[in-house]
């Protein structure tokens, strides 16, 4: 019998990562690489010594990603399909681990609709698709629940220390995929008192996050560091005092749905208030446990972020996972019956399927493929043009899809670019400086700028080549691209 339930376990766990990972697969490249995509991967080009040196020389997170991005990519290649496959892959095992969880919590049902609810959901339905480690991240922290969970509940000596290992490797997953992952650790040690009174099982959870401190060792100067740098100020911005409730609606999709599910919460906890003073239901301090799971980072989060801006959806995406099992959870406890169960998680499904964005543009929407084709049809038509990037960096997101090999020549690609009178600039010097120094004369200019208004509020490098040029073509393409095609005012 047990063997049979079991089974039906992982038949289950795999259907659900099934679901997760087609659904989602179909999708895969119907949006282009961009943002911090590109650089993530150009960077997993290097050797895996030097992936695992980049966060002293900058690299803003930890190697752990990136390195698995490059063995990925030495097996299978570096299309947008393969790429994006990885975290995925992550994404979708997620899903399977959340219906563990929820299993675990209640019953089978509790796991399916907790699992469906983050299938369905619009952000994890992007970042789970973006080759960076949120989906990794999220992984980690429905992993680290459910041997949490596994240990407070099992007293049996084998038992808790399988779920100790896995506990400490999950940590060790969720510090080197992200340094916001230290606010999951720090819950967690939090919670450990919780079970002050069990002494072996106290001290267990403690000494789990003293050998998970122990791993992070290697860097925790190096986080220091970036710490430092992030105290100085970023490009975000202090959140407004109900920031916290606008970021509920997008990990429940929109308004319309977070509406909806709080109509249910509230429904079910009334119903939960009756049974109680009935006696069919009893307190149950779990509730309790995966609520602040996830309340205690969303909330510190929000509180330092008045003075360190840090409250923003994708930096959140881990907390997102306490945040659908304990909605499931409280409202499975509170309406008790199963029949009412099944309705109601069929119909938060149902409302986070109808509400679902895919590839959604209230986050990041770049038509990079586009624009770089738009510079090739205009190399083509105009011959001599010199092609100007702006700002500097955006020729690695530029390369990927102008020439996947130049992009792949991890040392050389700027100087292949110029080989091909492909410039990047951080300013208008640095054209003059290269036309100096090739003492060449280009007839025609196109200028590439990738959100560089931002940069370059003014506008001064389109405003020089004005000056001594004449606009011929501009196109626009979302959410930052300008293509713009200059020929000189005496070639009429």
């Amino acid at each position: 019998m047990r063997n049979l339930r079991n089974l039906k376990t992982i038949l289950l766990f795999i259907t659900i990562f099934l679901i997760a990972f087609i659904s989602k697969y179909q999708y895969i490249d119907t949006r282009d690489i961009c943002v911090d995509e590109p650089f993530t991967i150009f960077m997993a080009q290097n050797n895996w010594l030097d992936i695992l040196k980049l966060p002293i020389s900058g690299e803003p997170n930890p190697p752990l990603f990136i390195l698995l991005l490059h063995f990925w990519m030495k097996i299978f290649g570096n299309d947008v399909e393969v790429i994006r496959s990885l975290p995925l892959i992550f994404n979708a095992l997620t899903a399977g681990v959340i219906f563990l969880v929820g299993k675990h919590l209640r019953n089978s049902w509790t796991g399916i609709i907790a699992s469906l609810v983050f299938i369905y959901s619009t952000l994890h339905f992007y970042f789970g698709m973006e080759t960076r480690a949120y989906s990794m991240l999220s992984f980690g922290t429905s992993l680290s629940l459910l041997s949490y969970l596994k240990l407070i509940a099992n007293d049996h000596y084998q038992h808790r220390k399988k779920w100790t290992f896995i506990l400490i490797a999950s940590n060790f997953l969720i510090l080197y995929s992200h340094y916001f992952g230290l606010f999951m650790i720090g819950t967690q040690f939090l919670l450990s008192f919780m079970f002050w009174k069990d002494k072996k099982l106290f001290w267990t959870l403690i000494k789990s996050l003293v050998i998970t401190g122990i791993l992070f060792l290697p860097m925790v100067i190096v986080f220091y560091e970036h710490f430092i740098h992030f105290t100085g100020g970023t490009v975000l911005s202090p959140p407004k005092n109900k920031d916290y409730l606008y970021l509920l609606r997008d990990f429940t999709n929109n308004n319309h749905t977070l509406n909806w599910m709080t109509y249910i919460l509230l429904s079910s906890l009334i119903c939960g208030i009756v049974l109680f003073k009935l006696k069919i239901v009893k307190l149950d301090k779990t509730v309790g446990f995966i609520f602040l799971w996830w309340l205690i980072p969303y909330f510190a989060m929000f509180a330092i972020s008045f003075k360190m801006p840090m409250f923003y959806a994708r930096y959140l995406l881990f907390t997102s996972i306490g945040f659908y099992l304990s909605l499931v959870y409280l409202i499975f406890k509170s309406f008790h019956f199963k029949l009412i169960n099944i309705f109601v998680g069929f119909l938060m499904v149902i409302l986070f399927y109808r509400s679902l964005e895919i590839n959604s543009k209230q986050f990041f929407y770049r038509e990079v493929k586009n624009a770089v084709e738009k510079v090739k049809e205009l190399q083509n038509k105009n011959d001599n043009s010199l092609v100007l990037i702006h700002p500097h960096w955006a020729f690695i997101g530029f390369s990927y899809y102008y020439d996947k090999e130049i992009f792949q020549s991890l040392d050389s690609c700027e100087a292949h670019l110029n080989k091909a009178d492909i410039l990047p600039i951080y300013g208008w010097k640095g054209v003059k400086r290269h036309l100096q120094k090739t003492n060449k004369e280009y007839d025609h200019i196109i200028y590439y700028q990738d959100g560089s208004l931002f940069i370059d509020p003014e506008n001064s490098i389109y405003h020089k080549i004005l000056q001594e040029h004449q606009q011929t073509d501009s196109v626009f393409y979302p959410e930052c691209f300008t293509v713009t095609a200059f020929k000189e005012s005496s070639k009429q």
